[in-house]
């Protein structure tokens, strides 16, 4: 169903990707559209319109990029389309800059998602590091829109959205889980304690983290290495006995 608030003329980013989202649903809905879509291509090899996945952060880029790519099979379709509705979602020449901004935006994420669906193993490591990322690129994205003049408040709308965005799914590293991700970051065999060394992190939240760590290891595993010193220096004592049995020998 298409919906008329969505249909808006209105030169938003938000709004802009509203109607992707809603041109990709469009050319899905039935199989006469879809083949009308794959008519328009001028290309060797057909493409299916990718759809956005909610739960796929890679999936919002996917369908951008090809948007972008498939952009006059695009606007022919909608142009041919006899639907009054369908032809407000024809994207002008400022709305496909947009798309590209959008781009842009998403790519870091694209990154680490494809990067992590490859790992066969563990990631619980690497969490609290991808996620100072996204916000550090978030934080730079959005300082970069006060070179953007004319669509500088349309640009910090997205980009604070997406901000608060994440911030909920950051929020789900806290509580309980909070002492599993900090002792997990310093068993990255690259960083170690120098997890908690870099600019994404304040004095206080490192010294907190330190100390669950320290607090973790007292109760878990510190009887451990007092057993395994004990042993050491136990078989540190027969060597010595032996040697000394061997010089006597050998004299």
């Amino acid at each position: 169903m298409l919906y008329d608030n969505t249909l808006s003329l209105n030169a938003n980013i938000l709004y802009c990707w509203s109607q992707i989202w809603l041109i990709a649903n469009a050319i899905n809905v039935n199989f006469q559209w879809h083949e009308c879509f794959h008519k328009c291509q001028k290309l060797t090899w057909t493409l299916q319109f990718i759809q956005d996945v909610i739960t796929w952060w890679d999936f919002t880029y996917c369908m951008t990029i090809q948007t972008l790519y498939l952009w006059s099979a695009v606007n022919k379709w909608i142009d041919d389309c006899d639907r009054s509705k369908l032809k407000l979602l024809k994207l002008c020449v400022e709305k496909w800059k947009h798309v590209e901004y959008m781009i842009a935006l998403l790519y870091s994420f694209y990154q680490f998602t494809r990067a992590l669906s490859k790992i066969m193993n563990s990631t619980i490591h690497q969490v609290w590091a991808i996620y100072n990322s996204l916000f550090q690129h978030l934080k730079n994205q959005h300082s970069e829109t006060e070179y953007e003049p004319v669509w500088k408040n349309d640009l910090q709308t997205v980009i604070e959205n997406a901000q608060n965005k994440f911030d909920k799914y950051y929020k789900w590293t806290e509580h309980v889980r909070e002492k599993l991700y900090a002792i997990a970051a310093v068993l990255n065999s690259y960083l170690w304690m120098n997890a908690y060394k870099s600019e994404h992190w304040k004095q206080k939240e490192w010294m907190t983290y330190w100390a669950q760590i320290v607090q973790f290891y007292e109760v878990h595993y510190m009887q451990y290495e007092s057993s395994s010193c004990i042993q050491a220096a136990q078989t540190s004592e027969v060597e010595i006995t032996i040697l000394d049995n061997r010089f006597e020998i050998t004299c």
